[in-house]
């Protein structure tokens, strides 16, 4: 698209890195219609020719692009322009919650405990922080408080008059009470006063934390990896998430043009602990010697991994680097990067739960929450010299 390489420009004298500056101009481009969804972005070659930076740059700046939603990333055939179909979940579900007119005129009630909402600073906080979130959607909240019995007739009818329900309710809610409110037949979220959704199915989008992790490894110059996972073998359920890691993980490496194939994910036996484990990851040392860098699909595979290296020699993070999933109290021990979910507004959460449930229909109580994996850097991962 030779016009948008004619157009990009690069200031090196202003603070924000060039990576920032190209996504700002190519999220401007589509915000102006001069870009539109489908249209493919100039190559990494070509961009990086035009601004005079290294491939690694423009690919963090087609990275920072893909995080926002803006574009997408497909395995040899390039970047395109996102569809509003194709945006991460965070993207769309943020542009669904602040700007869909199905939540305009919509009223949400919020029904809560009278003690909690004028004694508890934070509880307090969080319903002012969610009228806010409700207005600029152009809906409003109505208020409803009551005693531990619940609300009383009168306010149960308030209550029925409202579009969309959330219930702040202490952490020994009376089950029966839940029962009640779904019954008034209004989508409805249940939140304790920690802000923990009653119900909650958190959407992992392990495709996005793998993006995480690789650009991170190829930023510190590692272009060799290999993934630590389990030998599911013909088991039907339980291990989806293994698969879905290990999908994830070759696709990032293919996005970023490493070599890297199936005999580089190494399996172990799901079912083994202690010293058969140590002698499984053992046998993968071998294999793993020529790599600069480990995947581990969960914490307790990096941990043992971190010792078995250790009896071969093998110094973590100065020979190999290692990075695991789970932000375990292992790992935190060990100094081991990992994968994290951050934490959210609880008001924030509530409010994306009930703008979802406006499309599940009344009655139910199955929330979600789009909620990113971050990584969380720590000392297991070395800087290559170049």
């Amino acid at each position: 698209m030779p016009h948008v390489l004619d157009i990009i420009e690069i200031d090196r004298s202003l603070s924000a890195s060039i990576p920032k500056q190209i996504a700002a101009t190519v999220g401007r481009l589509v915000e102006d219609g001069a870009l539109r969804p489908g249209d493919r972005l100039p190559t990494l070659t070509q961009l990086a020719e035009r601004v005079d930076a290294s491939l690694c740059t423009i690919r963090h700046a087609y990275d920072l692009l893909a995080e926002q939603g803006i574009v997408r990333k497909t395995a040899g055939r390039g970047t395109f322009v996102a569809t509003s179909e194709e945006r991460s979940p965070s993207r769309v579900l943020t542009e669904n919650v602040t700007q869909s007119p199905s939540l305009a005129g919509k009223r949400a009630g919020v029904l809560c405990g009278r003690f909690m909402l004028e004694k508890e600073t934070k509880f307090r906080t969080m319903v002012e922080e969610f009228e806010r979130l409700v207005s600029r959607a152009g809906g409003n909240t109505r208020i409803v408080t009551c005693g531990k019995a619940g609300p009383p007739a009168s306010k149960w009818e308030e209550l029925s008059r409202c579009d969309i329900l959330l219930y702040l309710h202490p952490s020994h809610a009376d089950d029966r009470l839940l029962e009640r409110l779904s019954g008034v037949g209004r989508p409805l979220v249940a939140i304790n006063y920690h802000g923990t959704l009653r119900v909650n199915r958190l959407l992992e989008d392990w495709d996005w934390a793998m993006r995480q992790i690789v650009i991170h490894l190829v930023e510190q110059g590692h272009e060799r990896l290999a993934m630590l996972s389990l030998d599911t073998g013909n088991r039907d359920t339980g291990f989806g998430w293994v698969e879905e890691r290990e999908r994830a993980f070759l696709s990032e490496c293919a996005n970023q043009d490493l070599q890297t194939g199936g005999n580089n994910i190494l399996r172990v036996d799901p079912d083994i602990q202690g010293r058969e484990l140590s002698e499984a990851l053992a046998s993968c040392i071998p294999a793993i010697r020529d790599c600069t860098a480990v995947v581990a699909v969960n914490g307790e595979l990096a941990v043992t991994f971190l010792d078995v290296a250790g009896d071969a020699g093998i110094a973590i993070p100065e020979n190999i680097s290692l990075i695991a999933f789970d932000n375990s109290f292992e790992t935190q021990q060990h100094n081991i990067t990992t994968v994290v979910h951050p934490n959210r507004s609880e008001a924030v959460s509530a409010f994306e739960s009930l703008s979802l449930q406006l499309r599940v229909g009344p009655g139910t109580m199955v929330t979600q929450i789009s909620n990113l994996p971050e990584l969380l850097l720590r000392g297991s991962v070395r800087r290559l010299d170049r």
